[in-house]
């Protein structure tokens, strides 16, 4: 018969570790979704400058084909996939915005317009910095709920694996009409 102190101490020791492995799992968990909010701040804050420039667009009464994607049911926690979907729009419509700019060089002396257009930029480079932060933290989390003992802890809390950011950033070209892709930098 084993004794009693051997198996208290066994049961000590796998509280120990499950008590470690939830910790560490909504550690892990906690840290994809800070940077998911990230990616919805740039995300908001893009599509705010977007519509922005858009509007003095039409004040100067310049005809353009951009169409501001529409960012106000964005809330905080918004799912990886959504926010792909929306960052691609976000940058189609750079495209076109830059396609309008290449026509109408005086855009660049509205300040407003200039000032808009340089958050613009800044928040796609930071969407894209949170972005592989973001997917690496997904990584994190996703391979230790595949293993013990995380897998144990995933399943008593009903976790599953997070889906990564999947929008591939690429190098912004004007586009002009035609069927002008940009490259991958």
């Amino acid at each position: 018969m084993i004794p009693m102190y051997i198996i208290f101490a066994i049961l000590v020791i796998g509280v120990i570790i499950f008590i470690h492995s939830v910790s560490r799992l909504s550690k892990l968990e906690g840290a994809a979704r800070n940077l998911n909010v990230d990616i919805d701040t740039n995300i908001w804050d893009r599509g705010f400058q977007l519509s922005k420039m858009v509007k003095i667009l039409s004040d100067m009464e310049i005809s353009h084909d951009i169409d501001a994607p529409d960012i106000s049911g964005f809330t905080l926690g918004t799912p990886a996939g959504m926010q792909s979907l929306t960052a691609e729009k976000l940058d189609e419509s750079a495209k076109r915005l830059m396609a309008v700019m290449e026509e109408h060089p005086d855009l660049k002396d509205n300040n407003e317009f200039s000032e808009c257009y340089g958050k613009f930029v800044k928040d796609r480079l930071e969407m894209t910095q949170n972005s592989l932060k973001y997917n690496k933290a997904v990584s994190a989390y996703n391979g230790y709920i595949s293993h013990i003992p995380g897998s144990i802890a995933a399943s008593i809390g009903k976790k599953r694996d997070m889906i990564q950011f999947t929008y591939f950033f690429t190098e912004l070209k004007p586009n002009t009409g035609g069927n002008n892709e940009s490259t991958g930098n």
